[in-house]
């Protein structure tokens, strides 16, 4: 239905109430006027009938006359008598105001109007007789008398016909037209007051109206602002900037909408919708595609769900949910297991909350399903990854300290004893040099599979790094003697299962093993005191010569101690000087210095001489081994400088610098070592390097490189301490090396009662010999080591029986004796 608009309704309105208004004013004067202009009449009547009956009394012969009759006609010409008689007492019609019946005798047919009775009645009784049809006309009886001519005195009425109708209705004419004025200027009035209400209320609510239609259709409102003013300006520019904000919300919540539509496509989250009094779910399409099934089979029941959750979810999945239902819990999530159509099992994560309420009631509840299959199977190898060691699947580290941590806790609640077990394989570094890293993973891999077969539930295997394991036991026993017997007997039993060989490469290996025991619960009862423990049990077993077990006792940590001291002094003694460079003379059948070695000696202020067995495996052990070669280094070349501008005798051909295999193996050592010999100014002819037989068997290939970049310059190579590790043959005949050095142990087992004929030495000198290589003999102590020596073709002697390491001065006096 066509509604009209407030422009029209609102005019229409007040037209009409106006209308209603000035009607009811109308009438309401029309009633007023009627009275007044009654009154007024009645009382123009009374007082013309009294002027002409005193004109009867007092000019009745004028008034008689032809002449009195026409002024009479004349006075009635304006008002409202329509017509005047003057009759006698006889009946005798004297004076007609339309001068027709004058003369006559009155005749009741000649005047219809005429009563006469009222005239008979007037006549006799002398009263006024007023005779009214309506209120607006009538006749007038008035007696009258006057004088004749006789002077007598005689008696007549005075008929008066009026009619007011005429000037009645002439009245109401004029108030008409008044009103009908008044009409015009109020529909004038009206037209504009549409107008105005068109201009300032109407348009700007047809606006809002569109607007807020436009709103409820979901689209844009009015681009423009229509004016507005006053009070109704401000609410239509409220409202149209709560348009524009609401639309502007709506676009985005729309944008916002494709975005999670997209993002739920994308992601595969499947949202599900509970109304949980009825027990009715609703899947989405992508629910159902998370699990394989197709949604037009899917029961619209949580019992699809439900159902589908692996046993050992099922619970938790309930408990969870009853929860966040009876307000426990601010949120729903859980991961569990769910079936899928190949009937496998994947994990999914659930998130929901409560959309509707009736009361405390939940009425509904909504929310997603993901597939978090994929991230589960890695949060797993991650956590595997965090707790076990990936070589040898063994606990690591990390998960035994915290094993360790829970026993702890426990052995001091029920006063049991338990151990922790630091296991080394000796020499394991040997086995990488002499195969590779594959392989030293392979044998580890044997040794953590022996290490489980022994424990058998009895404690935790855990691989702790590189060749290092550990065996946490954690019932010994309320005794302290019995759980130090019981720990003994268990690593001995362990070292005892790696007595039988391993297989490798159809070669048969045999290791041995050091065991470090720390018992607990002790004073310093935290895990990591307790590792500290039995590292440092290890260490001293290491110490001790290996393949043994051995239990921490306190001075061993005081021992410790010590040597964490002696490394921090180590770093300042380099630099204070209170490390110095000795050299130890070498010597030819002829008794001549042919060269010397390069050997590093520490004497501090409150310690005294510190011996090179001390420091330099600390220094090995903490890398700082490196700076201390390369400071050695630069040392012994700056000294072959200053001895090269003295004048070398011509016999003296090396000074040889021990190089450790951190410091080779560094990847810019030649560039290091060049720097070095170009910065110092020495010769490179003379310079020796003294690598061990660990180096030649790493990375033969770069080992190759980089003594090949070296001797290319002239710098010498010598293998220092050969035939006591594993060097290959095959690799040696491949290595750009000058000498081998016999060891010292070798040349020990030479004695005078002939019960070691060094047999080694003399098959080392002759493949010297057959390999073209020079050959030192280090550790010549004795005349018959010396002549064994030569007579099996070592000329080149080095030992306590020519000279003790010298210090610099002394050294460079006997070098310079015959200058």
């Amino acid at each position: 239905m066509r509604r009209l608009s407030l422009s029209i309704l609102i005019p229409l309105i007040v037209l009409v109430i106006w209308g209603v208004v000035n009607s009811v004013f109308f009438w309401q004067t029309l009633g007023q006027n009627y009275q007044q202009a009654l009154a007024t009449e009645q009382h123009n009547l009374q007082q013309f009938s009294r002027q002409i009956a005193f004109v009867i009394r007092h000019s009745h012969k004028q008034l008689l006359s032809t002449e009195g009759e026409t002024d009479v006609v004349h006075l009635l010409d304006d008002g409202s008598v329509r017509r005047l008689l003057l009759i006698d007492s006889k009946k005798k019609i004297l004076l007609d105001s339309q001068m027709v019946l004058r003369g006559k005798k009155l005749q009741p047919d000649l005047l219809p109007d005429f009563s006469v009775a009222s005239y008979t009645q007037t006549l006799n009784s002398g009263a006024l007789r007023q005779v009214n049809s309506d209120q607006l006309q009538g006749q007038r009886y008035q007696l009258v008398q006057w004088d004749d001519e006789n002077h007598h005195i005689q008696s007549g009425v005075l008929y008066l016909n009026y009619n007011f109708s005429a000037r009645w209705q002439q009245h109401k004419l004029d108030l008409l037209k008044h009103f009908l004025m008044q009409f015009g200027v109020a529909v004038l009035v009206v037209f504009i007051l549409a107008w105005l209400l068109r201009r300032w209320l109407v348009n700007p609510v047809l606006a809002m109206t569109c607007s807020a239609d436009a709103l409820k259709q979901q689209q844009h409102p009015l681009g423009h602002m229509v004016k507005a003013h006053g009070e109704l300006g401000r609410l239509y520019e409220s409202i149209f900037g709560i348009g524009q904000m609401v639309t502007s919300s709506l676009a985005k919540a729309k944008q916002d909408e494709q975005y999670w539509q997209y993002a739920l496509t994308g992601s595969g989250n499947g949202v599900w919708e509970w109304h949980i009094s009825a027990h009715k779910m609703i899947y989405s399409p992508q629910w159902c595609q998370l699990l394989g099934l197709e949604p037009d089979k899917v029961e619209a029941e949580f019992y699809e769900w439900e159902s589908r959750i692996h046993e050992d979810d099922h619970d938790s999945f309930r408990q969870s949910l009853d929860q966040y239902l009876s307000g426990q819990i601010r949120e729903f999530k859980h991961i569990h297991r769910l079936l899928n159509k190949k009937g496998e099992y994947i994990w999914v994560l659930a998130r929901g909350q409560i959309v509707e309420y009736e009361g405390n009631t939940p009425l509904r509840m909504l929310g997603t399903l993901s597939n978090i299959n994929e991230y589960q199977q890695t949060r797993q190898q991650l956590e595997f990854h965090y707790s076990y060691d990936d070589v040898t699947g063994l606990v690591n580290r990390r998960r035994l300290l915290i094993e360790l941590e829970k026993r702890l806790q426990q052995r001091h609640s029920d006063h049991h004893y338990g151990a922790l077990l630091y296991l080394d394989v000796d020499h394991f570094k040997n086995v990488n040099d002499l195969f590779d890293h594959h392989i030293g993973d392979a044998l580890l891999r044997l040794i953590a599979k022996r290490l489980r077969k022994v424990t058998h539930h009895k404690g935790i295997v855990a691989r702790v790094s590189g060749d290092e394991f550990a065996i946490l036991l954690a019932d010994l026993g309320e005794q302290k003697q019995t759980a130090i017997r019981e720990a003994l007997l268990f690593a001995n039993k362990v070292r005892a299962s790696m007595v039988n060989g391993f297989q490798i490469r159809s070669n048969e290996v045999n290791l041995s093993m050091t065991v470090g025991i720390a018992l607990f619960p002790s004073r310093q009862g935290s895990a990591y005191e307790i590792f500290r423990q039995a590292d440092i049990a290890l260490y001293h077993g290491k110490e001790s010569g290996r393949s043994g077990s051995h239990f921490f006792i306190e001075e061993m940590a005081t021992r410790v101690h010590q040597r964490h001291e002696l490394q921090l002094l180590m770093r300042q003694a380099m630099h204070s000087h209170d490390m110095v460079l000795y050299y130890q003379p070498r010597y030819n059948d002829d008794y001549q210095m042919v060269g010397a070695e390069t050997l590093l000696r520490w004497f501090d202020s409150e310690r005294g001489w510190i011996s090179p067995g001390q420091f330099i495996p600390l220094a090995e052990e903490s890398g700082f081994i490196v700076s201390l070669g390369a400071w050695i280094m630069r040392g012994a070349c700056r000294a072959l400088k200053q001895w090269q501008d003295r004048g070398l005798p011509k016999t003296f051909t090396t000074l040889s610098v021990n190089v450790s295999p951190k410091q080779f193996h560094r990847s810019r050592f030649v560039q290091e070592t060049l720097a070095i010999i170009h910065e110092e100014g020495c010769d490179p002819n003379l310079l020796e390097l003294e690598i061990t037989e660990g180096v030649l068997v790493t990375n033969i290939q770069e080992t190759i490189h980089k003594i090949q970049q070296l001797r290319d310059i002239g710098v010498r190579f010598s293998v220092d301490d050969f035939g006591t590790g594993y060097s290959s043959l095959a690799y040696l005949n491949q290595l750009p090396i000058n000498c081998l050095k016999i060891d010292k142990s070798f040349v020990d087992e030479v004695k005078a009662d002939g019960e070691h004929q060094g047999t080694i030495i003399s098959t080392i000198i002759a493949m010297s010999e057959n390999l073209g290589l020079d050959v030192i003999a280090e550790g010549v102590e004795t005349d018959y080591q010396l002549q064994f020596l030569k007579y099996r073709g070592c000329h080149i002697y080095q030992g306590f029986l020519f000279s003790q390491a010298l210090e610099p001065d002394i050294f460079e006096g006997l070098l310079f004796k015959d200058r």
